[in-house]
């Protein structure tokens, strides 16, 4: 980790990272792969110009009672990286179609932003930002079905985030579940 009053280029590494990904799906080297966030590039002694802390986004931003807007400056940061991801596979062709017609993208967080009103039996720990209520998660590519609708909104219907990436599962053709949650989305087809 980067301590010293230096900041290391997060948004260049995180284009090497996109475009590595795009390129191995090209080549047919890969078709799965997780682009992680997290404490390699969020940790404790790691800055970015938009959160100058030591402590890192996660114990110093996400945990504190700082200011809401650098986690959500934070948070915008990482949806363009997958909008980036996202946009490079849909300008990559691939057969009849592009590499973002035969995938399975999801985007997701670690946890929600806690109880809500609508909110179902509770989780976390106790600690509402771990936990898996509000949560939310994108997910883009045609792959086995998908369809792009916007917005689904499946707050108080106790309802498990692994159905999404059950689903996306399914998208690319696989029949696995993660382990005890095995119900699907059917509404992203």
């Amino acid at each position: 980790p980067d301590i010293a009053s230096s900041v290391p280029d997060q948004e260049a590494r995180s284009e090497i990272f996109v475009e590595l990904v795009r390129l191995a799906f090209a080549c047919d080297m890969t078709r799965t792969v997780t682009l992680a966030g997290s404490g390699q590039l969020t940790g404790a002694g790691m800055r970015h110009r938009l959160w100058q802390s030591v402590g890192g986004l996660h114990g110093e931003v996400q945990h504190s009672a700082g200011d809401q807007s650098l986690l959500d400056a934070a948070n915008r940061s990482f949806v363009e990286i997958y909008a980036s991801l996202l946009a490079g596979l849909k300008g990559t062709s691939e057969g009849e179609g592009t590499l973002l017609d035969h995938a399975a993208g999801v985007f997701l967080m670690e946890g929600g932003k806690g109880l809500g009103p609508r909110s179902r039996s509770g989780d976390g720990g106790g600690d509402s930002n771990h936990s898996c209520d509000n949560m939310i998660m994108m997910v883009g590519g045609r792959a086995g079905g998908l369809v792009p609708k916007g917005h689904i909104d499946l707050t108080g219907d106790d309802r498990h985030p692994a159905e999404v990436l059950n689903a996306a599962m399914r998208a690319m053709g696989s029949s696995a579940t993660l382990g005890e949650v095995t119900r699907v989305v059917d509404e992203l087809f």
